[in-house]
């Protein structure tokens, strides 16, 4: 293996921690280093709306794959906020912590929105007496009414005390993709069971412009962001408002993952409910034993359906993570916008002809 090629082999694949996933996304496509997050934020869009595109047209086969490729540009983007540094004038956009930390410090083992309820009821309470008192199920969906209309202030208090029982409970903080992925399905097993796929695509779609959302407020700095470099700028009362912004950032992200996998699991139940109406009707011409071999053969879903699963399906290249369409383990596509990136430009006539184009 070449030093910057991706470390998880497909036998790790279940227990390796979910920074490690980051750190092998930025190993395959390392032309990420050099795009704007907002560029990359423009694929997670594009692959939100196209897994949302195959719940409407109920293609799960679609759903699934495109859940994985949404996945993927999840990590790439929370890896390219954390290498953010000072040579570029993007670090307005950074976030310190890791993957496993945005999801951990807001939703450790709980739902927020249940401890905002909590808080609503028992105000002056501590993280201890909330720990005690509220099971990790979220019981959400029976007070629907109520979660809409809580207030900012409510949200904001909640907020500072899961992560404050992030802290407290941070020894059973899950390390691997597949344990955050179990602790999410066991926050919203009754929310999911309930809801239909269009509602948790609508949900999805919702987090997913909730963060653009948090990345156009990162850049409104109101008066510290300024033209002229003479004027005294307050650096701690900036940092206090970018450390605000980037919270905000890192909690829509977490949001986005949570249903990420909402989506997955109510796609497995779909798929296994499918599986077994097939299993059923072919009762008494073909085998059972034999259809049900039949079904794994064709890869149709079974309740091991998972996210890491389904990562490597899409994306295995020889034993490690890589990019199946250029045959490589680093991907070697669009050499163009590598060029580009690197300093090279257009050539003057070609960016003439592209200013110059009016209406057809």
């Amino acid at each position: 293996m070449q030093p910057n090629e991706p470390e998880i082999s497909f036998q790790q694949r279940f227990n390796a921690f979910i920074d490690d996933y980051v750190r092998d996304v930025k190993r395959i496509w390392p032309l990420n280093s050099k795009r704007s997050p907002l560029h990359i934020w423009m694929e997670v869009v594009a692959r939100a709306t196209k897994v949302c595109e195959g719940v409407r047209k109920h293609e799960w086969d679609i759903v699934v794959h495109e859940l994985a490729a949404l996945t993927m540009w999840w990590f790439a983007f929370i890896g390219r906020l954390n290498d953010l540094d000072e040579s570029s004038d993007l670090v307005i956009f950074r976030v310190p912590n890791t993957a496993g930390d945005i999801l951990w410090r807001n939703y450790p083992q709980i739902c927020p929105v249940c401890v905002a309820a909590f808080v609503d009821h028992n105000p002056g309470c501590q993280p201890e007496e909330i720990i005690s008192s509220v099971a990790m199920g979220c019981t959400c969906f029976v007070r629907r009414q109520t979660v809409e209309n809580r207030t900012e202030e409510t949200k904001q208090l909640a907020q500072r005390l899961t992560k404050e029982i992030s802290r407290l409970r941070y020894d059973a903080k899950p390390r691997s993709l597949l344990e955050f992925e179990k602790m999410f399905a066991g926050i919203y097993y009754s929310n999911i069971y309930t809801l239909t796929p269009e509602e948790i695509g609508f949900h999805l779609l919702e987090e997913v412009g909730e963060v653009s959302s948090a990345l156009v407020d990162a850049t409104f700095h109101e008066r510290f962001i300024i033209p002229s470099r003479s004027v005294e700028v307050n650096l701690d009362e900036f940092l206090v408002g970018a450390k605000k912004k980037a919270e905000h950032i890192e909690k829509e992200l977490a949001d986005v993952f949570s249903w990420i996998i909402a989506l997955l699991e109510k796609a497995k139940q779909t798929l296994l409910s499918a599986s077994r109406l097939c299993v059923k009707f072919n009762e008494g011409i073909i085998q059972k034993e034999v259809l049900n071999q039949l079904l794994e053969t064709l890869s149709l879903p079974t309740e091991g359906l998972n996210i890491v699963d389904i990562i490597w399906r899409v994306y295995e290249y020889k034993g490690r993570l890589g990019h199946k369409r250029c045959r490589s383990n680093i991907c070697v596509c669009n050499q163009e916008a590598q060029l580009l990136l690197e300093g090279e430009h257009l050539p003057n006539e070609v960016r003439k002809a592209l200013a110059s184009r009016g209406p057809e």
